[in-house]
Formats: structure tokens, sequence, C-alpha cells
């Protein structure tokens, strides 16, 4: 008797268990002239839970102090160990985390820090600005809205175990990259949309499967944007202008959709290299003073109903000698109907038996065509649009 009184006991405490509502989430509010919960980032994590919200009102935040982590001791505004949280300003322009001027030279300051694998991780409608990196991330779901990042070495430098998002963001003037993501956790995608990078190193390298870039623009950056060891993905409806040296590249074994792209850039429109390869439709590329597009390291593409135009290099340079590859840009308009023309602009085995890709380009489009929601005849009036 004793024993089933016993096991129904344990029953009904598994029973209550299974059936009691987890912790409601708790709203924090911090605020700089002290009207809130808390006056700092850091006093606000420190006494957070998961799922918590921390509401930022409006100041900047540039309470940097020291943090220990198994690598040595770093310098932060905010140091985050606690999962799942969120971070949400209250006015994009008004809430600033970061000095209002950058760390001297030798020194090193970051933003908000979330690197101990800390579950998901959302920061929405705020500045980060004058750091070194803006927002640091390990863990599993990163989510970046409606933020602005400016003024330092990576704007966002992250490794994740499921999606990293960004959406309506602006990245501007990093030294090395406005958003780095690496793989180190295979990640199981990288999203971007509706952003805008200016100037600086990298706007976006992507390491990850599962990369979309849509509605972005690119200006004035080194390199617009680049898929790097690997990675897939997809490009679509993004305007690059005014890149310095390469508007969009796909390095290092990637594989990539481009798609109703505008990629303007001083010196080359598209740059594939090493087992990488390209596909894709409807995009505009201007032409640049190495090349329009370039090939190396077995680099391939088969693009299609493109406007493939010509600046002060040929359209197609390739440089690659190993294996004899093929690389498909049939069915394209060049700017011209003039066939000899057309294969004067190109660098392929066919003027130097040592490179082995052979560009193939015939047939061709007689006449601009529209390509998606870009058309040859409004390639001016969406770089306006850019600006």
């Amino acid at each position: 008797m004793r024993a089933r009184r016993r096991m129904l006991t344990a029953f009904a405490s598994l029973a209550l268990a299974l059936t009691a509502a987890p912790a409601a989430a708790t709203t924090r509010r911090v605020e700089r002239d002290g009207t809130g919960d808390f006056t700092t980032l850091q006093a606000a994590v420190d006494a957070s839970a998961p799922g918590d919200v921390l509401l930022i009102g409006p100041g900047r935040y540039d309470d940097i102090h020291p943090v220990v982590h198994t690598n040595g001791v770093f310098y932060e505004v905010v140091d985050v160990r606690v999962g799942n949280l969120i971070f949400r300003g209250t006015s994009r322009d008004a809430v600033i985390v970061g000095p209002s001027q950058a760390a001297p030279d030798g020194v090193r300051w970051d933003g908000i820090v979330a690197t101990h694998d800390t579950g998901t991780f959302e920061v929405e409608n705020l500045t980060v600005e004058n750091v070194y990196v803006g927002i640091g991330f390990m863990g599993i779901d990163l989510t970046v809205r409606d933020c602005s990042l400016r003024n330092g070495f990576n704007g966002v430098q992250l490794a994740a175990r499921g999606v990293a998002t960004f959406e309506r963001c602006t990245f501007t003037d990093y030294g090395s990259m406005g958003l780095s993501v690496s793989d180190n956790l295979n990640a199981q995608g990288t999203v971007v949309t509706s952003c805008t990078f200016v100037g600086g190193g990298f706007g976006i390298d992507s390491q990850t499967a599962g990369t979309l870039i849509s509605n972005c623009t690119f200006r004035g950056a080194i390199v617009g944007a680049q898929l790097s060891f690997a990675a897939s993905g997809t490009v679509q409806d993004c305007i690059f202008q005014g890149i310095q040296r390469v508007a969009l590249g796909i390095e290092s074994g990637s594989q990539c959709v481009v798609t109703d792209c505008i990629l303007e850039s001083a010196e080359v429109n598209l740059d594939v290299t090493n087992y990488s390869r390209v596909t894709g439709t409807g995009n505009v590329l201007p032409g640049g003073s190495w090349a329009t597009m370039t090939f190396d390291g077995q680099g391939t593409a088969s693009l299609h109903a493109c406007h493939i135009l010509q600046g002060t290099g040929p359209r197609v340079r390739t440089v690659s000698t190993g294996p004899a590859h093929v690389i498909d840009l049939t069915n394209n308009y060049w700017g011209t109907t003039d066939v000899q023309q057309i294969a004067d602009s190109i660098v392929d085995h066919n003027d130097f038996s040592y490179l082995t890709a052979t560009v193939l380009f015939q047939p061709f489009l007689g006449q601009p065509v529209p390509a998606g929601r870009i058309t040859f005849g409004t390639v001016k009036a969406r770089f306006g649009e850019a600006k």
C-alpha cells in the first residue's frame, strides 16, 4: 500500500511539473536619466533571466569596463552571458551604444558582446558606434533589426549554430567588414534584407550555407559583398554602386545565384575564383578598369539575360590554368551586335593556349531587354535611388 501511495505521489508531482507555466519574461527599463530600473546596460543584463527584454531609453551608453574571457581581458560596454535576451531601443538615432569618439590607436573597445554560447539574442532599434566590434555573437540565432552600426573594425562579427538575420540595418565605415559571418559552428543560414552598407573594407563576408542577401545597397566599400569558404546562397535585387575594387566576389568553392542586381565597381564587377560557381539572370554589369568579370582557379558561371557591358578593361578576363572548363555566358546583351567586338573583349583559351577556360557567348541578345525589376534603361534611375 505504501509503495502504491508513493507511486501516485510521484505521478502527481510529474504532472504538476509538466503543466506548470514557464516564468513570464520581464521587461527591464534602462534609462540614462535614472527614471528606469537601471542606468547601465551591464547592470540590467546582470539582473536579467533568459527571455527578458531590456527596453533602452535615449542616451549614450559608454560605460566601458574590463571583462575577463578565456583568451584575455577585453574592454566592453556590455558583456551578455544570459541567453535569449532582447535589447530593444526606443529610438534608433537617440539610443547610442559606444563612446563619442573611437579609442586611441592600440586600444580596443567593444560594444555589445554575447560570445558565451548565449542561445538566441535580438537587438533592435538602436545605434552602435566607435567600437572595434559593434556586436559580437556566438550562439544559436542572432537577429538585428532597424539598427545603425558605424565606425569601427567589424560592425557585426558572429558565429551561429542557427540563423543570423539582419533587417533594415545600416553599416557605415568599417575598417574590415560591416558584417562578418563565420561558419565555425555550422550555421544554418544568414539572411540580410533591406540593409545599406556604406564605405569601409568589405560590406559583407558570409561563410555559411543558406546565405540570402536581398534588396540591399552597397556604396563606396573596397569590396561590396563576398561569399567565401564554400558558402552557398542567393544575392538578389541589390545595388552595388561606387565600389572601389570588386562589387561581388564568390570565392573558395562557394556557390551563388545572382539575380536582378546592378554590380558596379571601379575595377571588377563580378569575381569568381577557386572552384566557385555563379548562376543567375537579370543582372547589369557596367564594366570595370580590370574587367567586367574575372574567373580564376576553375571559377565558372552560367549567366543569362544579363547586360555585360565594357569599361576600360575587357568584358571577361579568365586566368585559370587548371583543367579545361566552359563559362556559359550565352543569351546576354553585350552592348553591341558586333561578334568580333564581343570576342575581342573576352580573354580566354581562344587568346592564350595556356588559359583553360573557354567563354561561350553566342547566341547573344541583340538589344537591351527587361531583366527582372532592373532594365538597361533604368540603371541611372536606380543609381539615383541608391544615393
